[in-house]
């Protein structure tokens, strides 16, 4: 979990009582990283395009 982040969820995750869950939401997160980098990766792949084609 970013580190901001890590003592609110967890704070979260405790109040609703599922904090037990916990280590599989760390699990996920690789998951969760590899999705979001894919997609910043296509972001950035079709802004390239894109300035290409509109500089002909």
């Amino acid at each position: 979990m970013p580190g901001g982040a890590l003592t609110a969820n967890t704070q979260m995750m405790r109040d609703n009582n599922i904090l037990d869950k916990f280590p599989q939401v760390i699990d996920a997160m690789g998951e969760v990283v590899e999705k979001v980098d894919m997609e910043h990766q296509l972001h950035q792949f079709l802004n390239f395009i894109g300035n290409r084609f509109f500089q002909m």
